[in-house]
């Protein structure tokens, strides 16, 4: 195979969970997006007229998949005060709530169904002190799905 096997993307902007992702509205008389979502959306926005490079090459390495699917590791770097409590144990955060609004997020920008994203992991590390905000880097692994079955 000629093509690629891997890319990342770095700088992601960070997600919020999926429990901030939907909101009860009564004239709807249904769950409706939140404001925190449609914000989280504004922010990739601007995120992709900085980091265009990036998408693009994410679109041409996602671009006729065939019989591909993607491993798609996030690496979610947060502020030490987000992921560890004062006395050095872990604070209740689970990043796992974040991969939703992500996955559909990458599914909008890139073209590509998330079905597509067959593998999944997360992980967290301390955000680095040149830093201000969390984000999140995101590596597509392919994998070929006749070899799985």
């Amino acid at each position: 195979m000629d093509r690629l096997q891997s890319f990342t993307i770095n700088g992601f902007p960070m997600p919020p969970s999926v429990n901030q992702l939907y909101a009860w509205s009564p004239r709807a008389g249904r769950m409706v997006k939140s404001k925190l979502c449609g914000a989280y959306e504004r922010t990739v926005g601007k995120w992709i007229l900085t980091n265009g490079s990036q998408l693009e090459q994410l679109r041409l390495f996602t671009k006729d998949l065939g019989a591909y699917v993607f491993d798609v590791d996030a690496m979610f770097y947060m502020e030490r005060k987000a992921i560890i409590c004062k006395d050095g144990k872990p604070k209740k955060n689970d990043t796992s709530n974040r991969i939703k609004a992500l996955h559909d997020v990458l599914s909008s920008i890139v073209g590509v169904d998330d079905s597509y994203f067959w593998s999944l992991s997360a992980d967290k590390q301390v955000l680095p002190l040149t830093y201000t905000k969390p984000y999140v880097d995101i590596t597509f692994k392919l994998r070929n799905i006749e070899e799985l079955v």
